[in-house]
C-alpha cells in the first residue's frame, strides 16, 4: 500500500551536521543527506504528500534559540516540499526552564505525529513515518502509524547534482557512510 502522508524526522533522517558531530551544535549547522531531495521530490511527483516531526532538545540546553530552530526546520520543510512541520523543544534534563520538562510531542511520544495526522487529515492507517533512531520508531508505534528506518527508505535513489557534490563534501569532511552503518535496533 502506497502511504497518501510520509512524515519525517529531521536530523539522521534529512539532514546532517555540518560540523561533524552526532548533534547540531547551532540551528543553522546541517546539510541534505544523500539522496533526500531527489527521493522528496518524486514522492511529490506521486502525490504523496511530506511531512516533518523533530525533537530539537538543543533549545532545551541552551544550544540555540527557539526561534533560530523554527527558521531551519522551516527551511529543511520547504526545502523537501512538505506540507507542514512540528519540532518540540521541550528535554527533560534540559538546562533552560523553560524547556526542561517532559511534553507528549517528544519522541518516543506520540504527540507531533497525531497533530500532523490530525492537520492534515489523514488516519494512521495511510500514513508512514521514516526515522533514523529508536525513539522515531516507538513514536510511530504509538500513532498507530507504519515505520521505516532512514537507511533502508532512502536507498538506491539516484542523486541530483547537488546531492553529488555534498557527497564530495562530505567525505572531505568524512561524513559520508551514514547509510551505510548498521541501524539502531
Amino acid at each position: 500500500m502506497t502511504p497518501q502522508l510520509i512524515i519525517f524526522d529531521l536530523d539522521g533522517t534529512l539532514v546532517t551536521p555540518t560540523s561533524g558531530g552526532e548533534f547540531r551544535k547551532t540551528a543553522d549547522d546541517w546539510a541534505y543527506l544523500p539522496n533526500v531531495v531527489n527521493k522528496c521530490r518524486t514522492l511529490r511527483e506521486k502525490g504523496i504528500r511530506l511531512a516533518v516531526a523533530t525533537n530539537q532538545g538543543g533549545v532545551a540546553f541552551g544550544y540555540y534559540t527557539e526561534d533560530a530552530i523554527h527558521a531551519e526546520v522551516e527551511k529543511a520543510v520547504q526545502g523537501i516540499g512538505a506540507m507542514t512541520g512540528r519540532l518540540c523543544p521541550e528535554h527533560p534534563k534540559g538546562t533552560i526552564e523553560k524547556y526542561a520538562r517532559s511534553s507528549l510531542d517528544r519522541k518516543p511520544m506520540p504527540g507531533m505525529l497525531w497533530s500532523i495526522l490530525g492537520e492534515l487529515a489523514v488516519l494512521p492507517k495511510d500514513a508512514l513515518y521514516v526515522g533514523d533512531r529508536d525513539e522515531d520508531r516507538q513514536a510511530a508505534s504509538r500513532a498507530n502509524v507504519a515505520f521505516e528506518h532512514a537507511v533502508d527508505f532512502f536507498q538506491g535513489v539516484e542523486r541530483t547534482p547537488e546531492e553529488e557534490e555534498w557527497e564530495r563534501e562530505a567525505r572531505r569532511l568524512r561524513l559520508v557512510g551514514y547509510y551505510n552503518k548498521p541501524r539502531r535496533a
